[in-house]
């Protein structure tokens, strides 16, 4: 149904400069796959990936994927198109899909959670390739702003590049550190920071009295094998500083104890909370000055 009203506005603005998003359902819980596709997959042999359920919501994906290329092509659209295909985490493990030889999935600290496709398609103006650098996701609004030619807006997007001379030219990214915060609980993992500035990549664990860290070097130990926070600690110690004043700029929330908190999942007493936070922020910026 998305991808036909997609396929239909599209369509209908064919004359004129048109933006869509289309943000399929799919792939995602709960596993709702066509019968006739789950019947095919079934018969499919596995190894490591054996959910021929979500292998059938992969597939209908790559259905609505061509659905929509096609259209362009077939309105005349594609050498004046830019079309970017993407996902917001790595896959759910181990009930639907195997990361392997990555770590972790969705919510996890690891690659196999942040590590997602990022595919460009837009011929005449992008050549085909592939580049190694990393990227994220804030850097699709001024990219979308470039290549339709209209202004950046910095002040908007803080912490996103343009990615057009280097999809366009191959040029090279400038050096820049990144870093996601997730300051609570999912069904995989507490809470966590972590930032990843050239070959190297530090997760702080929150749900630790003392703090816990995870330093790796991507380059030379891609699957997070070896922790290297005990034995290089100017590194850690490094990313650590400059993870901290990277929250403290952003004025991330910061997880903290719940005073309040009832066995039987009730909370009460939220001003109290409130006031807890903002001394752990003033706690957690004094620490940085020392």
């Amino acid at each position: 149904m998305l991808t036909d009203e997609c396929i239909e506005f599209i369509t209908e603005n064919k004359e004129r400069p048109w933006f869509a998003v289309l943000s399929h359902y799919l792939v995602h819980n709960p596993v709702h796959p066509k019968p006739d596709k789950l019947a095919y997959y079934k018969t499919k042999p596995t190894t490591d990936q054996n959910n021929p359920g979500y292998a059938s919501m992969v597939s209908s994906v790559d259905d609505s994927v061509g659905r929509m290329l096609d259209t362009i092509r077939e309105l005349g659209l594609d050498q004046n198109t830019l079309v970017i295909f993407t996902s917001d985490n790595g896959g759910l493990t181990p009930r639907n899909t195997s990361n392997y030889p990555l770590m972790g999935g969705k919510s996890f600290p690891f690659e196999a959670g942040m590590k997602v496709p990022f595919i460009v398609k837009w011929p005449g103006k992008i050549k085909p390739g592939i580049s190694k650098q990393r990227i994220i996701g804030t850097d699709i609004y001024p990219t979308m702003l470039s290549a339709a030619g209209l202004p950046l807006h910095p002040e908007q997007h803080v912490d996103g590049l343009d990615l057009m001379p280097t999809l366009r030219k191959h040029a090279k990214l400038i050096s820049r550190p990144i870093v996601f915060h997730f300051p609570h609980y999912t069904h995989a993992t507490g809470p966590f920071s972590v930032i990843i500035k050239g070959d190297w990549k530090l997760i702080q664990f929150y749900n630790d009295q003392h703090g816990a860290y995870l330093l790796y070097n991507l380059a030379a130990d891609p699957y997070e094998q070896n922790n290297m926070a005990d034995t290089n600690p100017e590194v850690r110690d490094r990313l650590s500083t400059q993870l901290d004043r990277s929250l403290i700029e952003m004025k991330a929330e910061m997880p903290i104890k719940n005073p309040n908190f009832k066995p039987n999942g009730k909370v009460k007493n939220l001003k109290s909370t409130k006031k807890l936070a903002d001394k752990e922020r003033a706690l957690f910026e004094s620490r940085l000055k020392k």
